[in-house]
């Protein structure tokens, strides 16, 4: 498929949260011989998830962003379980990376969520690393 670009010149990357924050929890971080396999949720601090975005991105070398496959996961537990009054179901997320197709070096993972309504985005660098 045609690899999709990631417009991330609103964000610093140098540092581990840009623009609005976004509360996260990476549930598996699993690397296998072929396949990081990546599950978890995240949405921007306060608001709906209904209208959110999240993509999950590999920051290669600390300087270039990888956009990884991205399906999204519908988490009504974790509107429950937050519990307040946000809808966050649309905020599951899961992944498998390919392996082969990531050039040799260390990467970093990342989550960009943007909000198609508010126009508001946030970018975390988690602390799952893995290197090729």
């Amino acid at each position: 498929g045609t690899e999709v670009k990631i417009d991330v010149s609103k964000f610093d990357l140098s540092k581990n949260n840009s623009g609005d924050p976004i509360k996260f929890w990476i549930e598996k971080f699993e690397i296998t011989p072929d396949l990081i396999n990546i599950s978890g949720w995240g949405y921007i601090e306060g608001e709906d998830a209904k209208n959110s975005n999240l993509r999950l991105v590999f920051l290669y070398e600390n300087k270039e962003v990888f956009p990884i496959e991205t399906k999204q996961n519908f988490r009504p537990d974790i509107t429950k379980s937050v519990g307040n009054k946000l809808d966050l179901n649309n905020s599951g997320f899961i992944s498998a990376v390919p392996i082969e197709k990531l050039p040799i070096g260390k990467y970093k993972l990342g989550i960009i969520v943007r909000n198609a309504l508010t126009k508001k985005q946030g970018l975390v660098i988690t602390d799952k690393v893995f290197e090729k």
